[in-house]
């Protein structure tokens, strides 16, 4: 209940358009295609304009991802966005996007992991090798 109260306050105070925002995950959840995420990832960066706008797309990503009944086609898109995200926070030096998304990343990765079959486990896997990519802290590879 706090995280859905946290999230309309953030809404008031950016006047973000979570809708436009929904309508370009959209397509990244129905058929992930460079463009779409691309399309997703630039969205996201044009919006990054404080640290409240940054923790309202981030907490957007984490209820979408781990939203009862979301499927795992949903949570492995979504989490391709989120990578490609966090690629280029890391080039881009966007500390605040990156922040945000270190706060949200353990329940994305944990619930995705956790309501699916080994062979699918896999592929969310190979995509958590975030050591490698040095893009969280060390307490959030901790809780990984």
């Amino acid at each position: 209940a706090h995280a859905v109260e946290q999230q309309m306050k953030l809404r008031e105070e950016t006047q973000l358009d979570v809708n436009e925002f929904d309508n370009l995950l959209q397509p990244i959840i129905d058929t992930c295609t460079k463009d779409a995420i691309s399309a997703g990832k630039n969205w996201m960066f044009s919006n990054a304009k404080s640290p409240q706008h940054c923790e309202l797309m981030a907490g957007h990503l984490r209820n979408r991802i781990t939203a009862e009944g979301a499927h795992f086609e949903l949570r492995l898109h979504l989490i391709y966005l989120t990578n490609d995200v966090l690629h280029r926070c890391q080039r881009k030096q966007a500390r605040d996007l990156l922040a945000a998304l270190q706060k949200v990343v353990v329940p994305i990765y944990c619930t995705s992991f956790l309501a699916v079959e080994e062979d699918k486990q896999q592929k969310i896997a190979k995509l958590l090798q975030l050591e490698k990519n040095g893009y969280f802290d060390e307490a959030t590879i901790q809780q990984l």
